[in-house]
């Protein structure tokens, strides 16, 4: 890991009653299983019955310690596309066995003879390595098999720390026949499975205890208590998890960015819960925020990978991210300040003691981040010119929410973290500062700095788009894509945007000509949008490929107007990063816009003493709420992704429109999404307003 530090854990859990949480996900090629109770929380997916381009596959995959176990299967005879493997309905329950091992049990439905294809145990990351990394198997990760008699057998591995150990055990009533870990053999039918280990299970927050009183319809109302049971099982007084199966641990954007939108219908408790997660995470040293943890035997391994095995499970934090820095601070102001929940609530919460080795406060703790968004900020305040913004650590290809090289288009300085994070994390400062809870001398110069961000980052990625050459541009574009004019114009007319805003600036500060999404960041984090950017806003709404919009949702990114035609194949609609859509993006907007609004109708209780001046252009005002509004009918209009993470399309020439496509169907060895993702639940929270048809 690059630029990471040790930290040890010790949370205080807050205790909550368990129910047992159940819920079936069908997602992609799998059968998802979420079952939670006192004993276990465990996440299965069984490979569909009807998927014949995927390989059987099961996996276990449990929060505590981000562990599992992953069995693939193949067909003894034939061709493997007909064997199945399928849950046994009203058959999984917790399990608690000598030893403190605790996990889950169930039964499955072989199809045919089988043989075992592949086993891997140990930790999710180690899945994951096998699973994107191209076929990885760690050599140092071997499983070991039991067979007690001849109708049962058990896969066996001890972690790295010589403590904790993963039993996988199936039975039936024939015989399993074994050479060894080859060769092992299934016969068809009815099998008992269990799967369990040793490590310490964290302490659920159930639905009805995560969503606070005001707010409990959706706990139980048909539409959304599936959802709500997501979140759920992703929320623990330790921390929330940021997906399942591949990411059950912590990761620090999807916390932070989840709650600013989630918070208002989330309870003190788990609102306070996922906050601490966050600052019990800042690096004591320098203030940085943690991106990632490693847990678990997966940290045993980065320990011993880093010649420290003395350290054991010791966790391993990752601080290589640039934007989660800019997080924090906005979600603490926007519920100490704006909520009812977390008003009057901020020295209690601040005065909690870190279980960290030198044992400072939240308020210390908080207090390095604040002298870190302060030093880093304070060049460019001081003299605002590209040098000076905010980049990439050195050696470092990402550092944002798209997370990948080519996410950015290879650039090195993000659009989202210099014009909308940090004025808004400087913004947060002076709201806390002035409410006394952070030090009041803070104020001044965070108000000094954030006017500065303001005014001068956004020019910076400003890209002006000559008229003609943008038409052109549109219409070679839509040919390249293989789209037709009729999906953005009735009448086969172009209205191109004047200007785009760049997605990030690489190292000469040449900008990245790709129009994106990532103004829902604007929208939600500042409190002084320039007119200029809110007009963009709307021509950014506009259909693709002159906008973003599709009727199948906004896309987050468009290289249409890219004068670098390179970036065409980069942003295709199979890059993880491309012409794509992502759920919590959609959220971001319509809740970005809601929040804008706002302001122009004086109900918002931010520390801006007057309405923005963009709010006295009515034309505007409309343009902003039929954009809004068309937005919101696109996501209401496609509930089978209404709460997914990602999504592609298809463009259906004789229907002229777009259809939802899974990215596995055009790239097979695309990554694997998630069942589950906790900032794609965001949507919870927010209501299509009333003016909308």
């Amino acid at each position: 890991m690059i630029t990471s530090s040790l930290i040890v854990i010790a949370l205080a859990s807050l205790a909550f009653a368990q129910d047992t949480l159940t819920e079936h996900v069908a997602f992609s090629s799998y059968d998802n299983y979420l079952y939670r109770d006192a004993t276990t929380a465990t996440q299965l997916l069984f490979t569909q019955t009807n998927a014949t381009s995927t390989r059987p596959r099961f996996i276990a995959a449990f929060p505590a310690g981000n562990s599992g176990a992953m069995v693939y299967f193949k067909a003894t005879l034939g061709n493997s596309s007909a064997l199945t493997i399928s849950l046994v309905n009203g058959s999984l329950k917790s399990v608690s066995n000598p030893y403190n091992h605790t996990g889950i049990s169930g039964q499955w439905h072989l199809s045919q003879n089988a043989e075992l294809d592949l086993a891997v145990l140990g930790s999710v990351r180690a899945l994951r390595d096998y699973v994107e990394g191209g076929g990885l198997l760690h050599s140092d990760m071997n499983y070991t098999v039991q067979q007690p008699n001849t109708n049962s057998l058990t896969l066996y591995r001890e972690f790295f720390n010589d403590s904790i150990a993963i039993n996988f055990t199936m039975s039936t009533g024939s015989a399993i026949q074994h050479n060894g870990t080859q060769n092992i053999s299934f016969p068809a039918g009815t099998y008992d499975f269990t799967v369990t280990l040793n490590e310490t299970s964290l302490q659920g927050i159930p639905p009805q205890t995560l969503i606070n009183s005001s707010n409990q319809t959706i706990v139980t109302n048909s539409s959304t208590a599936d959802s709500v049971k997501s979140v759920s099982f992703l929320s623990y007084s330790e921390k929330m998890l940021a997906g399942g199966w591949r990411f059950l641990t912590y990761f620090g954007r999807d916390t932070l960015i989840s709650l600013r939108i989630l918070m208002p219908i989330l309870s003190s408790d788990a609102v306070e819960a996922a906050l601490g997660a966050v600052i019990e995470r800042t690096n004591a040293t320098d203030g940085e925020l943690c991106h990632e943890e490693t847990i678990g035997d997966y940290a045993s391994w980065i320990n011993m990978q880093n010649n420290q095995p003395e350290l054991g499970s010791q966790p391993f934090y990752d601080y290589k991210m640039i934007d989660t820095n800019f997080e924090l601070l906005p979600a603490l102001a926007h519920y100490f300040l704006d909520l009812p929940s977390g008003n009057g609530r901020a020295t209690s919460f601040l005065a909690k003691k870190a279980g960290l080795a030198n044992n400072m406060t939240y308020q210390q703790l908080l207090q390095k981040n604040v002298e870190l968004v302060m030093t880093q900020s304070a060049a460019f305040a001081h003299e605002p010119s590209a040098k000076n913004l905010i980049h990439l650590k050195d050696g470092v290809p990402v550092g944002n929410w798209r997370d990948s090289n080519p996410g950015i288009g290879y650039g090195t300085i993000p659009f989202d973290v210099n014009t909308a994070l940090v004025p808004g994390c400087l913004r947060a400062i002076q709201r806390l500062a002035k409410a006394h809870i952070l030090h009041p001398s803070l104020s001044n110069d965070a108000a000094k700095y954030a006017t500065v961000w303001e005014s001068h980052a956004l020019p910076l990625f400003q890209v002006p788009l000559n008229a003609s050459y943008a038409q052109s541009a549109l219409s070679e574009y839509t040919t390249y894509a293989n789209l037709s004019s009729n999906t953005y114009s009735t009448n086969g007319s172009m209205t191109p945007p004047t200007e785009i805003y760049a997605l990030s600036l690489m190292d000469d500060y040449k900008p990245v000509e790709t129009m994106n999404s990532d103004l829902s960041f604007n929208l939600m984090y500042n409190d002084n949008v320039s007119t200029d950017l809110m007009e963009y806003t709307v021509a950014a709404l506009r259909p693709f490929p002159e906008g973003l919009m599709t009727n199948v949702g906004m896309l987050i990114a468009n290289p249409a107007y890219d004068s670098n035609r390179t970036n065409w194949e980069v942003f295709t609609r199979a890059a993880y990063h491309g012409t794509c859509v992502w759920g919590f993006q959609q959220s971001m907007v319509v809740a970005g816009l809601a929040r804008q609004l706002d302001l122009c109708n004086n109900t918002s209780s931010l520390a801006t003493t007057q309405a923005p001046s963009w709010c006295s252009n009515s034309t505007l005002i409309a343009n902003l709420k039929t954009a809004q509004c068309n937005l919101w009918n696109v996501i209401l209009g496609n509930p089978d992704v209404e709460f997914a993470e990602t999504w592609t399309w298809t463009f259906d020439n004789s229907t002229q429109s777009f259809v939802v496509t899974s990215p596995a169907e055009l790239t097979p060895d695309s990554t694997e999404a998630d069942a589950i993702q906790l900032w794609s639940f965001t949507l919870l929270a927010l209501d299509k307003p009333g003016y909308c048809t």
